[in-house]
């Protein structure tokens, strides 16, 4: 790990140099910060499964790994996709959060606008997101894991009923 770490912390101080201020950090001492003081990260660069625990840990932390959309954003091609990833743990039971997954879907319009400049995009993707934070707001269908008794469906109706 100190080879292909040690490779992946010097490319980054190579290209960041100059660019933005950073702080290098292990992953324990990041995990241990972002339980700490959250607000101290606007970003954190690294590596793949580093990422994938961090991520995880940064979602819980917010309340709930339902609500963690994320971004891998190229110059010619992105992915979109919730945090959580399948959740096999809960599959076709009908009690998953779809915050992150719809969350992700604004994320990839935002995106489309960025690359088109076609406002449809933006339109959409501030409407998926302002109902998601109506429903929120609301508090009358959501998800167990933040809180609340509705299901599935029921929270993707009521997020509908905003847009």
């Amino acid at each position: 790990m100190r080879i292909t770490d040690g490779l992946f912390a010097s490319v980054c101080r190579e290209v960041l140099k100059g660019k933005v201020n950073f702080d290098e950090m292990y992953v324990d001492a990041a995990a241990a910060n972002l339980v700490r003081d959250p607000t101290r990260f606007d970003v954190i660069v690294t590596s793949n499964v580093y990422g994938d625990i961090l991520s995880d840990e940064a979602s819980q932390i917010a309340g709930s790994l339902g609500l963690a959309p994320s971004a891998n954003i190229g110059d010619r091609k992105s992915m979109f996709e919730p945090v959580h990833g399948a959740a096999f743990d809960i599959a076709g039971k009908g009690i998953a959060n779809p915050t992150a997954f719809l969350l992700s879907v604004s994320m990839m319009l935002s995106r489309m606008y960025d690359v088109s400049k076609e406002n449809k995009y933006i339109l959409a993707s501030k409407s998926l997101e302002g109902a998601i934070i109506e429903t929120y707001k609301s508090g009358n269908k959501l998800t167990e894991d933040v809180g609340g008794n509705a299901k599935l469906k029921d929270m993707v109706d009521e997020i509908y009923k905003y847009i």
